[in-house]
């Protein structure tokens, strides 16, 4: 199994034991880790469930971007939120302006509460790059971070 990691955009996540996202072969499938309204410096977004929302689905499509795709090539999303009433009023329409008409396989949950309880939106999703761009590499080697005795650098280019 060809397995690639998409690193994080924040080296507080590099430390937690989880990657944003791992793409495998066969088809190049990509499964992102639940990401949450954070912002760049790792405090959650204040103003309720939209900014949150918007929030998340920016850092999605962070990581969509790196590993080559984009919300059309979504297959299957899981959303957990802690208000529902919220969601509908406000969250919907911000993940309509990230997805616009494309239909996914879908779950969505409702819970008490998610690790930081000032959170109220977490997104997982599953992506198919095989129709993506093919010759982005999903990792660049330089510096960063080790892995088996390489180097990589993980986050945007140009």
């Amino acid at each position: 199994m060809d397995r690639r990691e998409i690193l994080a955009e924040r080296p507080v996540e590099r430390g937690r034991g989880f990657m944003p996202g791992v793409s495998v072969n066969p088809s190049r499938l990509l499964f992102t880790a639940g990401l949450t309204g954070r912002g760049p410096d790792g405090s959650l977004v204040a103003g309720g469930m939209a900014p949150q929302a918007r929030r998340t689905f920016e850092r999605l499509q962070s990581i969509l971007g790196r590993a080559g795709g984009k919300f059309d090539d979504a297959v299957k999303q899981l959303v957990y939120v802690t208000d529902i009433d919220a969601y509908n009023a406000s969250g919907r329409a911000e993940r309509a302006k990230f997805f616009g008409s494309t239909r996914t396989a879908s779950t969505g949950l409702v819970v008490r509460r998610l690790a930081d309880p000032a959170m109220l939106i977490e997104v997982e999703l599953v992506i198919d790059l095989a129709g993506s761009a093919q010759g982005k590499p999903l990792l660049e080697k330089y510096n960063v971070e080790q892995h088996g005795g390489d180097f990589y650098l993980g986050g945007g280019h140009g």
